[in-house]
């Protein structure tokens, strides 16, 4: 934002970054006009973390018990998205979700969470997120409850999903900056510094003749 300078700033339309503290505090501050988006890919990424340590808290009691270790090897088959499956890795999560484990009730809550993605409307959006968390508070999986309260807490900034929309007749070229720690997605993370958002932001500086 010191780069950017305060009048640039004013110009930023959205804004989109993880649930970092500092980042939210920063953008509301320097940015507070700016649509503030959580990002997509982070907040789905505390869910599989949830995943990943009930899968191998439930994986290391069963082994202990002597249970068949039907988590064993199933690691990507909860995290990755159904369409990402391979063949053999849609077989085995068949077979997975026969069984009644805390490892197939937090995958499918997950799952189920996907489809706030849909929705257009925040009043819509905010009641399915709701009903969401109410219910992963009930489930007794305190990974998932945690990630529960954490959207409950961020609970408007997520609503602003909805709000991302550009309208092309009143907004031809918004102004959006994106912030993220170690980001993995494929699209792009924009730098204030790179030399693509430098030469946008110069374009942006040029007064038409």
């Amino acid at each position: 934002f010191r780069w950017f300078g305060r009048e640039r700033s004013r110009l930023i339309e959205f804004v989109c970054s993880d649930m970092w503290q500092p980042y939210l505090k920063v953008i509301a501050k320097k940015a507070g006009q700016a649509v503030h988006v959580l990002d997509r890919f982070h907040i789905m990424q505390h869910l599989s973390k949830a995943i990943d340590e009930i899968r191998a808290k439930e994986a290391k009691k069963m082994t202990a018990a002597g249970y068949e270790p039907v988590l064993k090897r199933t690691r990507w088959c909860l995290l990755k998205r159904p369409d990402n499956l391979t063949e053999k890795q849609e077989v085995t999560l068949a077979g997975l979700l026969r069984y009644n484990l805390k490892t197939v009730r937090a995958y499918l809550l997950k799952e189920d969470f996907q489809g706030f993605w849909d929705y257009v409307m925040p009043y819509w959006a905010g009641r399915f997120l709701d009903r969401w968390c109410t219910r992963t508070m009930r489930s007794r999986l305190e990974p998932m409850k945690k990630v529960a309260r954490l959207l409950r807490h961020h609970r408007d900034l997520i609503l602003n999903w909805c709000r991302k929309s550009v309208d092309p007749y009143t907004r031809s070229r918004p102004v959006v900056l994106v912030l993220g720690r170690r980001r993995r997605t494929r699209s792009a993370t924009v730098s204030p510094h790179s030399p693509r958002a430098q030469r946008f932001m110069a374009s942006r500086s040029r007064t038409p003749q």
